[in-house]
């Protein structure tokens, strides 16, 4: 899920922020200090749900909304302040939530519970393909993926490999790093390539194909078009475009490769 938090009191924010961060199911938070740059990024980004301060010394939250809903007409409205008498405004323009503040991960869950607008998995489906048969590589929109790390486009790979399971940072840190010891440099090391991949995706509004949990991470299989994971489900023509290689770049992958060829075999024979 990609939200927006916006602020004009920094601290508040920074709350909030930390508080969003809690919640497992929201995957990319941008926040900001001045409405002007919310809707400069509303532009460019798709956006699940947005968190606005109704207060504010420029157009203020209400405006914003009418705005950023003009922009993406089934984004989630969500209220927050410390003035309970705008609860009728913010009806006027069918938000989603209307939350007082101080902001709890508990109020916010109850408001994510119940959105307008539920988030149309089908079209991210559509736009974001994984190929594991061959080469491991991620397009969006039929476009490649260009990592800044190959690293961290590796541990894409591992989690893609998991099927949903999830991984921590020390497990990942099994695939990128072979046997070497999981010291305090590997995992300053893991901090970047996982703080890059996340970067890498959101440039392409895709950062929610990765699940964050406590210091653990799965891919969200709902959300991508996948060879192996149509293979596991007994898709004919991924069975049969199956040819014996699988994440050839990866030689963690070769335990599945085994398990995809036998499997090739039996279904064939």
């Amino acid at each position: 899920m990609n939200v927006i938090a916006v602020d004009d009191e920094k601290l508040l924010l920074d709350d909030l922020i930390d508080e969003l961060g809690l919640i497992s199911e929201i995957s990319n938070v941008a926040s900001f200090l001045y409405e002007e740059d919310a809707l400069e990024y509303v532009k460019n980004h798709k956006i699940d749900v947005a968190f606005l301060d109704i207060k504010m010394r420029s157009m203020g939250g209400i405006e914003l909304a009418k705005r950023i809903i003009e922009l993406q007409p089934k984004v989630n409205i969500i209220f927050l302040t410390a003035y309970a008498d705008y609860g009728f405004d913010a009806m006027k323009i069918h938000a989603s939530g209307y939350i007082l503040k101080p902001a709890t991960t508990d109020a916010i869950c109850a408001e994510l519970a119940h959105l307008r607008y539920s988030n149309e998995v089908e079209s991210y489906g559509k736009r974001i393909r994984v190929t594991t048969f061959g080469n491991f590589d991620l397009y969006i929109d039929d476009k490649p993926v260009l990592f800044r790390r190959q690293k961290s486009k590796e541990i894409l790979a591992a989690l893609v490999d998991k099927k949903g399971g999830t991984l921590t940072r020390k497990e990942l840190a099994c695939y990128v790093f072979e046997d070497k010891e999981y010291n305090r440099s590997i995992q300053t090391q893991m901090q970047v390539f996982i703080s890059d991949l996340l970067n890498d995706l959101t440039k392409y509004n895709a950062s929610n194909i990765i699940i964050r949990g406590n210091n653990c991470f799965a891919i969200n299989k709902e959300l991508i078009d996948c060879d192996y994971y149509d293979f596991l489900s007994g898709n004919r023509k991924a069975i049969e475009k199956y040819n014996g290689v699988y994440m050839e770049n990866y030689y963690w992958a070769e335990e599945t490769c085994a398990e995809l060829t036998q499997k090739k075999e039996e279904l064939m024979a």
